[in-house]
């Protein structure tokens, strides 16, 4: 008993010393300042400094306070403030570790008036007391608001003591006090979970995220609006589950494919369908939105969820909601503003002049070995080899450039009670990595929402943008393509010993010289002279879109509401190529008199140019124009209510569009001069000039409906159905019904379960069908039910020529909708009062009445193309998990996140020949993507194993086995039948992987806040992905093209001199064992992880900005795709093949500003 009282008293001593030691804190802070003449401005400034004491007080109040002269060494901070304030109209109050200035007496509000105004201090403390930063407090009523400091702690002036106060803060309750105690301690309460009031969108509507029972993944907009790009698509990597990105190009403006849950639709494209406020939109809509327009995106994955948008619903639905204006919010007005720099992620492979000749020296010898024809003179000797020592002419470093981009927003939003509204004027600017390849875009919107009565809002969203896509001519990249592909490839692809420029007696010299003239040395282009002088090609997108919302209360039936959703989109699309005269000129070589091949250059064959141009002659010009405009019209039946523990929804829904489309293209030759761009420049000839037009339609109209139940918040429910109609099909089949129904249970809620770390577990399920008609995509062509004619050849009839048509596809009547029926199976968990929460999906999905033409021989004479049919059919399944944990040490505040999807394939039903049914060939059984090829046995190294195989008479497509050549396993005979025939063709290949698409696709997510440093880091990565290193096709058969230098790959390949060299040795085009032919051996794991995003942002103290009228300001630095690891080394993993355009990473510094 004695022991247990000292205990308490020592406790209750130390507790009482803690206390004053506490107490007397800000008395234990001293100052040393002297200065004359200083301001209270000043000093405050200096005590910061010296203490950490924040001061809270009013620039306005200060402006006329008198200077004073301050005299202070080591005061007590007590004795700072007293002195200072002693002839100032001010007193103080020190609260923890902040000083708030106050007036000594109240201010009248008017004469004769008994109320006065007075300033309100208070600190926010969270469940355990601990100060709660940037909490929001508002004044009701009125449009003044302020956020708490690092200490919690607040100040709010001149206010009326009958005001209300409204706290919040992201995860906790609000809370609503008065404000007449002046003097406040805020506790705010957590909430058990912020899925209670986390709202989803879904079809035509918006749910808390604990009533939805399908399949969702959402980004919030904030996430990714400091990360530049031109396509809004590429900023989606590693942040939705259950979605594969892919972005194969890092040139400017290029965009990235979205793959839902494996492969999409049987046959067409895999993009999912695109939603924007309501409105199905384009992919290309979607790509030229603005970051800083965006509130959300979401990912409808499952039939549960997306088939309510039928039709074109099976590759799942990509739901935008921009932003909207705030209530009660005062007008903010936001600037954004950054500039980037981009470098390839791996750098581009090089090599040299000499290492040109050793591969053609050795290409030469191999030749000859296998030929068996004696070694002679080497195509480059001994003085070739010395020319080119100090000569090497690389062409990509010469026109490559970094690639830089600009981006400027300006955003308002604000509102009261009765409007709202947000506007967005936008400005991104690249350019490409060659001159004359550049990219621009405008956007602008303007939402305003306005309720006219307690019953009647009425909403305006108009938005638009201008694209522009600059570039030299090169006629090899298709016009809607966004890069320039085929013009990397060929300038990666230029020869080392050509050079670009030459004088007339053949000595290399530069574009600038006045005396240089174009070379070539194959194929003809000389791609410097393409980039500043071949003309250009420009293409210029412009679309205005407006939508208006109508919504009604209707009266005296509670509970019930219509509305209406108007859109009305117009764009256009003007292409112009201006194709000029360029000319360059082969290079005239001879040889040193042992070299076999001739190298030393001595001129130019002026008397052969190489002319490239529309007319082969003379400049031209190329316009192609296109006008579209559609509308969408939906109309709403929406009912809610409320029954004791019974919630219930339903809405039933009209939707009808239409869209039309004019192309006219134009072009026209011979200019008369080459400064004229203008086809009414051009010759008359009617043989120069050609004209073309066509005119499209589509149209659609659907019902929708959907009813949602939810009883006592634990038991949920949903049917949906859309009845859609598309005019592809005859009219008998026209309509497709998709309906879905899913169902949750919210373990969680049940009294019997009684978990205190669990607060939330909810398993839901869903089953659903969506359809495909081919329209998202072009892949199905419109009225296959009707006979079809098109212009065919003219023929002579009566010494006139005759226009001619010829058949089409040989009509079927019967064709109809591809369908999608859809299983998934989800968890959704939080845990430690939703500090850390999740989800997990299964699912299975059987695509059926896959269209498909039908593998069956035609004569020549049937004259017609077979219809496609509803015929194959597919399965797909796989799984989706998510991971979230966030929570606060201290100052610091942290999220961690990760997502994973995975998804395979098979065919199940699939028409192909005879002759393939039953082999390896066959698709029956296998997935979509598949790698295809020879099994290589690796590199032959020794020459007792060519003798031993050529006794056994072993061959080779045909030749003996030879060193240094791959060794293929021998698997089949003729006709493909099993075991081995003693020799390797066509009949040994086999599939060699089923992972040519990555099946694993994930994303880690890490944020750090600390004071006014926020650091935001995503790693994305795939695996369960198997690359071939090719430049062509690998399904079945693909042509490799190994036999050319610049893959760099062939420095180490094997030779007699190297005869463990990692490649089989050089031969060159046509030898399938020495690299012609896909096998195993060029296979490897295309698997990474990437750095994907890394943006350290830093908030400018307020007492900096806030005297200059700047309410906030954020300087933030965003690097991108800083890091890869990747086993496969050939070049970046996402990358296409060596010679297609590279990666990009890039580094972004920028500037938010709010004022």
């Amino acid at each position: 008993m004695l022991k247990r009282l000292l205990t308490m008293k020592l406790t209750v001593i130390l507790l009482i010393i803690g206390l004053l030691l506490v107490s007397v804190a800000g008395f234990s802070q001293r100052i040393t300042y002297v200065k004359k003449k200083t301001s209270l401005s000043q000093l405050f400034d200096e005590i910061y400094k010296q203490t950490g004491y924040g001061i809270i007080w009013s620039e306005k109040k200060l402006k006329n306070m008198a200077a004073f002269d301050a005299d202070f060494h080591d005061a007590p901070l007590e004795t700072v403030l007293k002195i200072s304030l002693k002839n100032q109209p001010l007193t103080y109050i020190i609260k923890d570790k902040t000083i708030v200035l106050r007036e000594r007496d109240s201010v009248s509000v008017g004469p004769g008036s008994s109320a006065t105004l007075f300033d309100v201090m208070g600190s926010v403390l969270d469940e355990n007391g601990k100060p709660l930063a940037e909490a929001t407090i508002k004044v009701k009523g009125i449009l003044k608001e302020t956020i708490s400091d690092v200490n919690g702690n607040f100040f709010i002036e001149g206010l009326d003591k009958d005001k209300e106060l409204i706290i919040s803060f992201v995860g906790y309750h609000t809370k609503q006090v008065s404000a007449a105690a002046g003097n406040l301690i805020v506790n705010m309460s957590l909430k058990l979970t912020d899925l209670e009031v986390v709202l989803i969108s879904v079809g035509y509507g918006t749910l808390k995220k604990t009533s939805v029972t399908g399949a969702v993944s959402t980004v919030n907009a904030k996430d990714f609006q400091s990360t530049p790009t031109s396509s809004l698509s590429n900023l989606l990597a590693g942040r939705l589950p259950g979605a594969q990105i892919v972005n194969n190009s890092g040139f400017v403006g290029a965009n990235s494919n979205i793959l839902v849950r494996g492969v999409g639709s049987g046959t067409g494209g895999t993009y999912p369908l695109v939603v924007i406020d309501n409105v199905v939109a384009s992919r290309t809509d979607f790509d030229v939105l603005d970051a800083n327009e965006v509130e959300s995106i979401t990912l409808l994955k499952d039939a549960g969820t997306a088939a309510i948008y039928g039709s074109r619903a099976a590759n799942g639905v990509l739901l935008v909601k921009t932003r909207s204006g705030g209530i009660n919010q005062k007008a903010e007005f936001t600037l954004k503003a950054y500039t980037s720099t981009d470098r390839t992620t791996k750098p581009i492979p090089g090599y040299t002049a000499t290492d040109e000749l050793v591969y053609k020296n050795n290409q030469y010898i191999h030749q000859q070995e296998i030929a068996g024809q004696p070694i002679g003179a080497l195509p480059y000797g001994q003085a070739a080899f010395d020319y080119y020592k100090d000569k090497s002419y690389h062409l990509m470093d010469y026109v490559w450039r970094n690639p830089s981009a600009q981006q400027y927003d300006l955003t308002v939003s604000g509102g009261s009670e009765e409007i709202q509204y947000f506007m967005l004027a936008g400005f991104n600017k690249a350019n490409g990595s060659f001159e004359n390849t550049d990219y621009n875009r405008y956007n602008f919107r303007s939402k305003v929402d306005a309720s006219i009565s307690k019953k009647l809002k009425i909403g305006l969203n108009l938005s638009g943008y201008r694209r522009g896509l600059d570039r030299f001519y090169w006629p090899y990249d298709a016009e809607e393509s966004q890069t320039v592909q085929d013009f990397y490839r060929t300038t990666f692809n230029w020869s080392r010993l050509y050079p670009f420029y030459t004088k007339l007696d053949g000595t290399a010299t530069d574009r600038l010289d006045p005396q240089g003239l174009p070379a070539y040395g194959s194929g003809g282009w000389n791609p410097v002279e393409t980039i500043y002088d071949a003309g250009y090609r420009k293409t210029v997108y412009n679309t205005l879109n407006g939508i208006l919302n109508i919504d009604l209360k209707i009266p005296f039936i509670p509970g019930l509401s219509t509305s209406v959703m108007g859109n009305y989109n117009v764009n256009t699309r003007n292409n112009k190529s201006f194709i000029k005269f360029n000319k360059s000129y082969p290079i005239k070589f001879k040889s040193d008199g042992v070299s076999t091949r001739n190298y030393l250059p001595v001129g130019l064959d002026l008397e052969n140019p190489n002319i490239h141009n529309l007319s082969n002659a003379l400049e031209a010009v190329v316009e192609n124009v296109t006008l579209r405009n559609s509308y969408q019209l939906n109309w709403f039946l929406n009912y809610s209510r409320t029954f004791h523990k019974h919630d219930i929804s339903a809405n039933l829904i009209y939707e009808q569009s239409e869209s039309n489309a004019k192309v006219l293209t134009g072009s026209a030759g011979r200019l008369i001069s080459s400064d004229i761009d203008q086809i009414m420049a051009a010759s008359k000839d009617a043989s120069d000039r050609s004209f073309n037009g066509s005119e499209s339609a589509n149209a659609r109209l659907g019902w929708i409906g959907r009813i949602h139940y939810e009883y006592d918040s634990k038991y949920i429910a949903e049917f949906s159905f859309r009845e859609d109609g598309s005019y592809i099909f005859e009219p008998g089949h026209r309509f497709g019904f998709f309906p879905s129904a899913s169902a949750a249970w919210r373990i969680s809620k049940e009294k019997f379960f009684n978990v205190d770390f669990i607060s939330e577990l909810k398993l839901r399920g869903s089953y659903g069908t969506t359809g495909h008609d081919g329209t998202t995509d072009g892949s199905i062509a419109a009225y296959q039910w009707q006979n079809n004619y098109y212009p065919g050849s003219s023929y002579v009839f009566g010494n006139i020529d005759q226009f001619g048509i010829a058949p089409g596809r040989f009509p079927n009547s019967d064709i109809t909708w591809e369908k999608t029926s859809s299983y998934d199976l989800g968890l959704d968990f939080g845990l430690f009062n939703g500090a850390l929460s999740g989800e997990f999906d299964y699912f299975k999905r059987r695509i059926s009445d896959i269209f498909q033409t039908r593998a069956q021989t035609l004569p020549g004479t049937f004259g017609a193309v077979l219809p496609q049919v509803n015929y194959a059919k597919k399965d797909v399944s796989g799984f989706d998990f998510s991971l979230q944990y966030h929570s606060r040490t201290g100052e610091i505040s942290y999220l961690i996140g990760a997502n994973v999807g995975y998804a395979t394939d098979k065919w199940v039903i699939y028409d192909e020949p005879a002759a393939i049914q039953g082999t390896w060939r066959s698709q029956i059984g296998q997935p979509t993507n598949r790698l295809n090829g020879y099994i290589s046995e690796g590199i032959i190294r020794d020459q007792s194993v060519v003798d031993v195989l050529k006794i056994k008479g072993f061959k080779q497509f045909g030749r003996d086995p030879m060193i240094g050549a791959l060794l293929f396993k021998d698997i089949r005979g003729v006709n493909y039948s099993e075991g081995p025939d003693g020799k390797i063709d066509e009949n040994d290949k086999t599939y060699l992987s089923n992972n040519q698409i990555p099946r694993i696709n994930y994303g880690i997510n890490l944020s750090v806040e600390w004071k006014a440093i926020k650091v935001d880091i995503l790693l994305q990565g795939v695996s369960a992905y198997d690359k071939m290193v090719s430049t062509a096709n690998t399904n079945d058969g693909g042509v490799f093209q190994f036999d050319r230098p610049y893959f760099g790959l062939w420095t180490d390949a094997w030779s007699t001199e190297n005869p463990n060299g990692k490649y089989p040795k050089i031969i060159g085009w046509g030898y399938e064992e020495l690299g012609f032919a896909p096998s195993s051996f060029w296979i490897g794991s295309g698997a990474y992880l990437r750095l994907k995003n890394v943006n350290i942002s830093y908030s400018l103290p307020g007492k900096w900005i806030n005297k200059i009228g700047i309410k906030q300001a954020q300087a933030f630095f965003t690097g991108t795709n800083l890091l890869t690891i990747s086993a496969f080394k050939a070049y970046d993993p996402e990358q296409l093949a060596l010679d297609s355009y590279p990666i990009m990473k890039g580094f972004t510094g920028g500037l938010n500003i709010v004022f």
